[in-house]
């Protein structure tokens, strides 16, 4: 049929889907992780505590694996697919077809398909995303000579480029019924776990005069 996904010989197409929604959601745990240590780093003083130490340089080295980490688990969610690939753009092409989209839809499930494949097409067409692959292109996964004619992200566009992306990764783990609780109940946590990280070197209050 014209515009269906082809399916694994030996594993139905929705067994699929779900497999790759459940990773995508531990994603969207790790990226929201990402982004509150980064956020802390900048915003608690610690970038200026730690230029008075030895640990500078490894410091600058962890802030460098964030960032590619980030772009690498951002930009392999919209990367082309291959039959045996098992990341999230694959999974949008198992439901086209028609058959595993009205199975998961039988579940019942938490959240709404089309939802997810609204976002999904909301955030394929969003000008931040050429950019990002651009900078994973020629600065992370490779090294090759960038276009001039496509500028790099800005940090607020990467920051909230992956944040829509885990809104997405979230919904779509819903909507198999993979996962229930949702990224949200996930954040303070996730915050709390960074600004433990950084606590060594969060600026301290000045002492009472």
């Amino acid at each position: 049929m014209e515009n269906e996904a082809v399916i694994d010989d030996h594993e139905p197409g929705q067994t699929i889907v779900d497999q790759i929604s459940d990773g995508g959601f531990v994603d969207g745990i790790e990226i929201r992780q990402i982004i509150e240590i980064l956020r802390v780093q900048n915003e608690a003083g610690v970038n200026n505590e730690l230029s008075r130490t030895d640990a500078a340089t490894a410091a600058m080295m962890v802030r460098n694996g964030l960032f590619t980490r980030l772009v690498l688990l951002v930009s392999r969610v919209y990367a082309p697919t291959r039959k045996h690939d098992m990341h999230v753009a694959r999974a949008f092409e198992l439901l086209k077809d028609s058959a595993v989209k009205a199975e998961i839809e039988m579940r019942g499930p938490g959240g709404s398909l089309d939802e997810a494949l609204e976002i999904w097409q909301k955030l394929k067409d969003d000008d931040r995303l050429p950019k990002i692959k651009h900078f994973r292109d020629k600065y992370t996964a490779h090294l090759g000579k960038p276009n001039p004619q496509i500028p790099l992200p800005e940090f607020q566009e990467l920051f909230s480029f992956a944040r829509e992306t885990t809104v997405l990764l979230d919904q779509l783990a819903r909507a198999t019924g993979t996962r229930t609780e949702g990224l949200d109940t996930w954040d303070f946590q996730l915050q709390e776990s960074a600004e433990a990280f950084w606590a060594p070197w969060s600026k301290k209050e000045d002492p009472p005069a």
